[in-house]
């Protein structure tokens, strides 16, 4: 088995699957953030914002929308809507570790099953990505795994500082869910499921020692 296998978009049908073997035609991108209807949307520019653990912390800052099918006719209607989903995108905070489950907090994480993909550990109200390959032929594949990458919205911030040589680290994040989200004219209240409009999770971590998540 290839250590990089590919993920493979064929353009004539749209569908998608995964490849052990090299790819002569590719694009690399830093991971993919959703499917959206007939486009691919991957990260192409992030920032580390920090480390949690040792684990990187990184905020989206620019995605690009990769069409499954060659398009037979062009819509400048679908084109401004794109732009307008860019802009949100680029705009909107978005962040991700490839390994620390930014979605759970350390409460829950400390009862989580860590044997599990990265994707299925994480909080399925914070996973705005959840969606990513869960539709397609490709989910059935093994390697899968290391394309689904759970993103939240919300903010996140870390500071290091140290208090009589004792290393410390403060961080801050809001995790906003999923579910209900929108302006107030438009999501309020609370569903069958319980889900309340614009649900919001702050969680402070300080943690004291750890020389080497700095």
């Amino acid at each position: 088995m290839s250590e990089f296998p590919s993920l493979v978009v064929d353009r004539p049908s749209g569908n998608i699957k995964m490849v052990e073997h090299p790819v002569l035609q590719s694009k690399s991108s830093m991971s993919i953030a959703g499917i959206l209807d007939k486009y691919i949307i991957v990260i192409t520019k992030s920032m580390v914002i920090g480390k949690i653990r040792g684990h990187s912390v990184y905020k989206i800052q620019a995605t690009e929308f990769l069409p499954l099918q060659e398009p037979t006719l062009h819509d400048h209607d679908e084109d401004a809507y794109l732009a307008l989903l860019q802009t949100h995108l680029r705009t909107g905070p978005m962040y991700y570790s490839y390994s620390f489950d930014l979605t759970n907090s350390m409460q829950r994480q400390s009862t989580a099953d860590h044997s599990l993909p990265l994707w299925q550990q994480a909080d399925d109200r914070f996973f705005w990505t959840n969606r990513t390959l869960l539709t397609c032929e490709a989910r059935h594949h093994l390697s899968v795994d290391s394309f689904i990458l759970p993103v939240f919205f919300g903010f996140l911030a870390i500071t290091t500082t140290r208090i009589k040589n004792t290393p410390m680290i403060f961080i801050l994040i809001t995790r906003k869910s999923r579910h209900r989200a929108g302006t107030r004219y438009f999501a309020r209240g609370v569903d069958e499921n319980g889900s309340v409009a614009n649900f919001n999770e702050t969680e402070q971590i300080l943690i004291i020692g750890d020389a080497g998540a700095i």
